[in-house]
């Protein structure tokens, strides 16, 4: 699975900085899609400084029976709150995952 493969490479990116300050779990919301921006107190970071896991992409699946792909879950869309693991001294964000509904 790519998205958790990316996840422990970051992980372990994080876990070989002596400094603890530099990875920390933060929380943002979606400000915009395309281009995709999340605002992060007053911060709004730009897709130049996020990667997201396979749990903020639109994921659906073909099913036989089915005409149409079934969708497991949603994208990321404006107003949603995202969890964010913080790496390199804020740098670079992973987007983990959505709060709520898996709508």
């Amino acid at each position: 699975m790519p998205g958790a493969e990316r996840l422990v490479r970051q992980i372990q990116l994080a876990a070989k900085t002596p400094d603890s300050r530099l990875t920390d779990i933060v929380i943002g919301k979606v400000s915009s899609i395309s281009p995709l921006k999340i605002k992060l107190d007053k911060l709004e970071l730009s897709e130049n400084f996020l990667e997201l896991s396979c749990l903020c992409k639109k994921k659906e699946i073909e099913l036989p029976g089915f005409t149409n792909p079934v969708q497991l879950w949603r994208g990321l869309k404006v107003g949603d709150t995202v969890r964010m693991l913080k790496l390199s001294n804020g740098q670079r964000y992973y987007v983990l995952e959505r709060e709520g509904d898996l709508d």
